[in-house]
């Protein structure tokens, strides 16, 4: 009887679950499973080099451009409308027409920022999905062999 308790205590003992990463985006980065910020050389490590130069760094540059495009155009706006209001409240047509021009300005370095900053999102988005469902692909095993804590059954899912 003890060795027959000895010997379940060593198997179940020796059991080791491992999962696969998962990771995950946002606020402009990619994290894993423990909520660690991944820097850009672990991202190359997990999404391999074709998704990674294909399509990371172009969609990482579409997302920075377009937020720096959005958020001048913001300003160029809010300085344009600031001067055509003083330039009607002064009764200077110049002031008030270079106001104008500069919030049609802004206006669309927005128009052409927005854009560029939904695409490369939704591509760092893509990005995240794919690499999660090429993960969830492996199907559950069961195994006995010698794992980091010793003899025993290893089951990867």
């Amino acid at each position: 009887m003890k060795r027959i308790v000895l010997i379940a205590i060593l198997v179940l003992g020796c059991f080791s679950a491992k999962a696969q990463n998962a990771i995950t985006y946002h606020g402009g980065s990619f994290y894993d499973a423990q909520g660690q910020c991944l820097s850009d050389n672990q991202v190359f490590d997990l999404i391999g080099s074709d998704v990674y130069y294909d399509t990371y760094v172009g969609a990482r540059k579409q997302l920075k451009i377009g937020k720096e495009l959005t958020f001048s155009g913001i300003g160029v706006v809010g300085a344009g409308c600031i001067a055509a209001f003083l330039g009607g409240y002064y009764g200077s047509d110049v002031l008030a027409s270079c106001g104008v021009l500069a919030a049609t300005a802004g206006g669309a370095l927005i128009d052409a920022g927005v854009p560029l900053w939904i695409i490369g999102k939704s591509r760092l988005q893509w990005i995240e999905s794919d690499y999660n469902k090429r993960q969830s692909a492996y199907t559950p095993t069961l195994s006995f062999k010698a794992g980091e804590y010793g003899l025993g059954f290893a089951l990867t899912f």
